[in-house]
Parts: C-alpha cells; structure tokens; sequence
C-alpha cells in the first residue's frame, strides 16, 4: 500500500510532530503542502491530509489545496491538532470538500496541541507540553492501525479456496496466490524470500519450502515462505511489521484473541521451543 501524508505545520511544529508519527506508522511518504503540486496523488492507494484547527477549521492552505485537486476515487485520512480538548465538528469543513472532490474519509485523529495565540498569551499558551509523548504515541498507533486495515490482503479470508497442498491453505487475490488458513497469510507472489519473518517470529510460524507443482507462481523462485501452525500465533506483528515487500497479514479477530489467552502455557512452551 502506498501512502502519502500532506500537512502543514504553523509555528510550533506540533502538526508537523503528528504527522511524522502517524507516517513512522504507516511506511508512508511525506510532504508540506506546499510542496504537494508537484507530487501526482494518483500514484497512492491512500492520501492523509491534516494540518492545526484555525478558527474551527483546518489551515486555509490545506483547504484551498484539497479543494484545488481531484480526488476521485481515493481514499483519504485526515487528522489535526487543536487547542480544544473535545474535537467537536473541526474536521467538517475538510470532510465536505474531500466528498465534493470525490474521495472518501477512512479514518481520522487529532490531539491537542500548544496554542499561544489570541487570549491564550494572557497565561503563556494553553495546552502546554502537547502532543505530549502520549499523543505521538497514539499518532504512531494510529498509523499502524490503519496500515493492518487497509492492507491488501485484509479480505483474503472470505476468498475461494484454490487448493490444500501439504495441510496449506492457497487462495487466489486476484494474480496472486496467498498462502494461509485463518489467522496468518502470505502472499507468495509478492513474497521475496528474505527471511525476515521466520528470523523475527518468536513463534517459528514460518517456513521455506518448495512451491507446489500444482500453484501458478509465475516467475517466482522455486521456494517460498508460508505459514506453519498458525494457530501458535500470538498477534505480535513482529512478521508483517518488518516485511519489506508488505506481503504479510495477520489477521485478528476476537476468538484468535481468546486463543492466546485461554492456551498461554501451551503457547509459552512453544516459545521455547522454537
């Protein structure tokens, strides 16, 4: 998934801070309004767009930017900081235009900001110290939260199964072949056999074999990487999150959750063993 954040940032850089936060999160490119004319959109899967509240809105800038560019068919996350510590309606001005030119808001963030403007220099600013670590923190969570959501193989579950070779799972996602039951799926297509997640499971999930005969896998090489016990995964992330080609999904739904609860001894002697 490609992703571009576009922002602005006034005096105090706190916008700036979020939206490299939530960009750390993502994997995302990242750029000034300012700088936004000379990027074609058209090249991203998902666009964030944010900027510091002004007068109940978004920066002038990023709304006569967003106002300027089509936005057909793509999908958008905004996010701000405020002085306010209820976000309240700030954001509906922005969402309207995103929907006027045709994209559509996934998801949204904000947090407080320092503000040491208008009647807020009687006292020295108000919301001093934010965004706090806490407010980055949750920025960066944000980003990785949707990264997990928006990827490609987030539906791969609900797809036909293709075939069983060997006790592994094989779907189709369009030209490609993902391999993986319920919980942890790989696209071996995609896949460049690096060995990063088999290095960094703590689990031994994962494991290099030999592709089946009976899979299309193009010009892929004769091995790839696909997911073994599954059902010993423990939503760590520390496979999909250090994937280079993004070819990793872990999928988390609340009896995977339960799982790990209810079977932490078994699960603590795998990890081991492994």
């Amino acid at each position: 998934m490609k992703t571009l954040i576009i922002y602005h940032s006034s005096y105090m850089g706190n916008t700036e801070r979020v939206a490299r936060a939530i960009a750390d999160g993502l994997g995302a490119d990242i750029i000034t309004v300012d700088q936004a004319d000379s990027i074609d959109i058209a090249g991203y899967d998902l666009i964030g767009l944010g900027s510091p509240i002004n007068f109940g809105s978004h920066d002038k800038r990023l709304l006569e930017y967003t106002s300027s560019i089509d936005l057909s068919g793509l999908r958008i996350f905004i996010f701000s900081t405020r002085c306010s510590p209820i976000l309240g309606s700030y954001h509906r001005t922005l969402k309207k235009i995103i929907k006027n030119q045709g994209g559509t808001v996934i998801a949204q963030f904000s947090c407080r900001g320092y503000d040491n403007t208008g009647p807020w220099t009687l006292i020295g600013g108000m919301n001093k110290g934010r965004p706090d670590e806490r407010d980055i923190f949750k920025a960066r969570l944000f980003g990785i939260k949707l990264k997990r959501k928006e990827n490609n193989l987030s539906a791969i579950w609900s797809k036909p199964i293709k075939t069983v070779t060997d006790g592994i799972t094989y779907r189709d996602l369009d030209t490609h072949i993902v391999a993986g039951k319920n919980i942890v799926y790989i696209d071996t297509t995609s896949c460049v056999t690096c060995g990063q997640c088999i290095k960094n499971c703590p689990m031994g999930i994962f494991k290099i074999t030999t592709k089946p005969e009976n899979i299309n896998l193009s010009a892929r090489p004769i091995n790839i990487v696909i997911p073994q016990s599954e059902h010993n995964c423990i939503l760590c992330h520390q496979c999909d999150d250090r994937c280079p080609a993004n070819a990793i999904y872990i999928r988390e739904t609340t009896s995977t959750a339960l799982r790990v609860a209810f079977t932490e001894k078994r699960l603590r002697q795998v990890y081991l063993k492994s």
